[in-house]
C-alpha cells in the first residue's frame, strides 16, 4: 500500500469515527421518566401521628400537573379539593415533604410542600415557587405559595380552602 493511499484510508476513517461520535452521545444520555402516582409516608409524631400522602399526577418531565391528591393524617383522610390543584402546573412531584410547625396558637400546623419548576432563567433549586397545603386540627385550612424575587424578598400568595 501506497503513503497515500494510507493517508486517504486514514482521514476517512477518522471522518467516520467524528460523525458517529454524536451519535453515539445522544444514544447514551438517561431519560428522566415523569411519576404517575407518588405515595409518601411519614411518622410526624404528636398530635399527627402517621401521616400518609398519596399525589396523582400526568403529563411529561416538567410539566405535569397533579390530577388528585389525598392526606392521611391519624387515620383521617382528607381530599385536597380541585381548586387547590387546578391552577399549579410545571409540578415537580419528587420535591415532595412534610413539615411541622408549633405555630403561634395552641395548635400545631402540618403542611404537606412540594415545588413548581422555575420561570425560564431561573436555575437555582432556592429560585423555584414551593407550594404549602397547610393542615391544622385535622383541616386542611389553606394553600399558599411562596415565590422567590430577585434580591432576596419573597410572594406569599395564600389561598383558602
Amino acid at each position: 500500500m501506497r503513503p497515500e493511499e494510507a493517508e486517504m484510508i486514514h482521514r476517512g476513517l477518522t471522518l467516520l469515527a467524528v460523525a458517529l461520535l454524536p451519535a453515539v452521545a445522544v444514544a447514551s444520555q438517561e431519560q428522566i421518566l415523569p411519576p404517575r402516582e407518588i405515595k409518601l409516608t411519614v411518622d410526624v409524631g404528636q398530635p399527627f401521628g402517621t401521616v400518609v400522602v398519596t399525589m396523582e399526577a400526568r403529563g411529561g418531565c416538567f410539566q405535569q400537573t397533579i390530577t388528585k391528591m389525598s392526606i392521611e393524617v391519624d387515620g383521617k383522610k382528607l381530599v385536597v379539593p380541585a381548586k387547590a390543584l387546578s391552577d399549579l402546573r410545571n409540578v415537580r412531584p419528587g420535591s415532595l415533604q412534610l413539615r411541622r410547625e408549633r405555630g403561634w396558637g395552641k395548635h400545631p400546623w402540618l403542611y404537606v410542600t412540594f415545588q413548581l419548576d422555575p420561570k425560564p432563567g431561573q436555575t437555582k433549586e432556592a429560585e423555584r415557587p414551593r407550594v404549602y397545603l397547610a393542615i391544622q386540627q385535622g383541616k386542611l385550612v389553606h394553600r399558599a405559595i411562596n415565590t422567590p424575587l430577585p434580591g432576596g424578598r419573597h410572594r406569599y400568595e395564600q389561598k383558602k380552602l
